[in-house]
C-alpha cells in the first residue's frame, strides 16, 4: 500500500473502479478532514471516496488534511475518470 494514498486497500486497487458522481459528492464532504476523521466515517462513505479522490488526482493529503487539487474542477466528466 502506498504512502501517497493512506486509504488504499489491495482489494480496491484490484477492482479498478472509476469515480462516480455519487462518490464525487461524498468526496466533497471529506475535504478539510483528517485521516482519522475520514476513517471514523466508515469504509464506504469515508475511506473509499477519499481513496478514489486521491487515486484520480482530485484530492491529496496535505498537512494531515484531505484537500482538493486544483485540477479537480478542470472540466473532465466524473465518468471519464
Amino acid at each position: 500500500m502506498g504512502k501517497n494514498n493512506p486509504f488504499e486497500c489491495k482489494s480496491w486497487e484490484k477492482q479498478n473502479y472509476r469515480m462516480t458522481p455519487h462518490r464525487a459528492e461524498q468526496l466533497e464532504c471529506l475535504f478539510g478532514k483528517t485521516i482519522e476523521q475520514i476513517k471514523a466515517i466508515g469504509r464506504n462513505k469515508g475511506k473509499y471516496p477519499a481513496y478514489l479522490g486521491i487515486k484520480h488526482n482530485l484530492a491529496k493529503m496535505e498537512k494531515g488534511f484531505l484537500v482538493p487539487l486544483a485540477n479537480a474542477n478542470d472540466g473532465r466528466k466524473i465518468d471519464d475518470l
